[in-house]
């Protein structure tokens, strides 16, 4: 018997049984040598969620498979190269389904953020000193609220941002460049760790329990906003500018 057929072997029996890791239970159903690669192995596992419906990312899933791959060359006493097809409850994965937020976190995100952001502000600067920019905000998702990008998940989020008033005064945005003003306040607020970072902790505290995000090293939820409204019309944001001009805003009676 060949040395791969010996390692085939001892996989097969050290993945006989199913795992259960962090609620999860790991099903490896097929394991076999790759074809065409020497000393490689092919792992497909079937990952059963507690709940059907519940959140997954499947990038999570991949690097908890992993860990208890590496635990096999403990045992053995050697490494191996291998691939990894992962199933979930039985069902094929595709790009569109490699990554499930459930509806009602999706909802409950959104409703803490709006709570916490309903009115934000920033300094501004015409060369006189800084002077408070206050502003609402109202959150949504996009129309698809997230994807996945390499390991990472990023979730897509639109502001609408109005009631405008600088340094105490009521003001709207210029409507001749209203693009410009969406672009630099997306640039601002992008910039602030006392907003997108918030929104990536409230992400994390609601998808944690469901997703296990917190049990590996290099999979991250990142927020990625646009300014998509002002004062209630639509506009599409144009980064020109790093900061707040002076000719941004009109005063209003």
């Amino acid at each position: 018997m060949s040395e791969n057929y010996k390692v085939l072997n001892f996989l097969k029996k050290f993945f006989k049984e199913p795992i259960k890791e962090y609620g999860l239970i790991f099903q490896y159903f097929d394991i076999n040598i790759e074809k065409d690669f020497a000393n490689a192995f092919s792992f497909k596992v079937d990952v059963l969620l507690p709940e059907p419906k519940q959140s997954y990312i499947a990038a999570v899933l991949n690097d908890i498979i992993q860990s208890q791959i590496y635990e096999s060359f403990k045992f053995l006493g050697q490494t191996y190269s291998y691939s990894i097809t992962i199933t979930i409850n039985g069902q094929e994965l595709f790009p569109s389904t490699y990554t499930h937020i459930r509806k009602d976190s999706l909802i409950n995100i959104m409703q803490v953020c709006n709570e916490k952001f309903s009115r934000i502000g920033i300094s501004v600067d015409f060369g006189e000193g800084d002077k408070p920019l206050d502003m609402n905000c109202r959150m949504s998702w996009e129309k698809f609220p997230y994807n996945s990008h390499d390991d990472n998940v990023n979730f897509h989020i639109k502001l609408e941002l109005s009631d405008f008033v600088l340094d105490g005064v009521k003001v709207v945005p210029n409507p001749e460049i209203k693009e410009d003003v969406a672009g630099t306040l997306y640039t601002i607020l992008s910039d602030r760790d006392w907003f997108v970072p918030v929104i990536e902790d409230i992400i994390y505290t609601e998808i944690i329990p469901e997703t296990k995000i917190d049990k590996v090293n290099d999979v991250y939820a990142q927020v990625m906003i646009r300014v998509n409204r002002l004062n209630g019309e639509l506009v599409k944001q144009k980064e020109s500018y790093w900061k707040i001009q002076p000719d941004f805003f009109i005063e209003i009676s």
